[in-house]
């Protein structure tokens, strides 16, 4: 952690304030693995606050070596769902996907990506009517006698009206992690390292000799048709797509 390039944020008495208290805290991240019910990481106490951090104090954060490489996945609980259903995951925007496929109408992404969700985890949502995406038929299959239990063998006592909410929401954070253990071993021997993880997002510190081994991580990480974006930064903040 640094402040190099970081002028704008001390251009206010707040901005200084707050990247200044950022500075000064712990430059580790310590992730708490028990903090929810659902297995979505917390940090403890002391730890960098890598995962409420507000998104531009994030440029204070730079790679050890020379780039962060970012992994999240396009629509990861959207995919979460198809792959519990046991749906081939469409190789394309997922959002865009529901709209051509699903929505049937003509609205913008961000429009269609907000009436998913609020349909998805509100039973009582009327906001899309669709038989692909059947969740009466996710639950009959996970929840039972009171619990939801994950493929990752996670049990939890949940009422029906937010088990699918529990059923996805951990399933989508255990996958990353599961993930995220893969790609580590991958890098056992290399000067890469996984920097850290936040939510559905895999950030890898990128010895740039070493930039061969990405199209083979990214393989990984798309286990299961699972897609991705992959982006490329000299902070934890400014990032470009790439194209792999």
């Amino acid at each position: 952690m640094n402040i190099e390039g970081c002028r704008a944020l001390y251009q206010s008495t707040f901005g200084r304030k707050k990247a200044n208290e950022i500075m000064k805290r712990s430059h580790y991240v310590d992730y708490n693995l028990f903090g929810t019910i659902t297995g979505r990481l917390t940090t403890n106490k002391n730890s960098l606050p890598i995962l409420t951090m507000k998104k531009e104090y994030r440029q204070l954060l730079k790679p050890t070596h020379d780039w962060f490489i970012s992994m999240d996945y396009n629509g990861a609980e959207v995919r979460t769902f198809l792959d519990l259903s046991g749906e081939e995951q469409p190789q394309d925007d997922i959002h865009e996907w529901n709209i051509k496929h699903v929505i049937k109408e003509e609205v913008d992404r961000h429009t269609a990506k907000q009436r998913f969700f609020s349909w998805l985890y509100n039973p009582d949502s009327t906001a899309i009517k669709t038989n692909f995406y059947n969740k009466e038929k996710l639950l009959d299959k996970w929840y039972e006698g009171g619990y939801i239990i994950t493929p990752y063998k996670r049990k939890m006592k949940v009422e029906r009206r937010k088990a699918l909410n529990y059923l996805i929401q951990s399933t989508t954070a255990d996958r990353v992690l599961e993930r995220a253990v893969v790609i580590d071993k991958m890098l056992e021997d290399k000067k890469s390292f996984i920097s850290h993880i936040v939510h559905d997002e895999i950030v890898i510190d990128l010895c740039d000799e070493e930039r061969s081994i990405l199209p083979e991580i990214k393989k990984t990480f798309e286990k299961d048709g699972f897609m991705a974006n992959i982006n490329a930064a000299k902070n934890y903040l400014d990032f470009d797509r790439l194209k792999i």
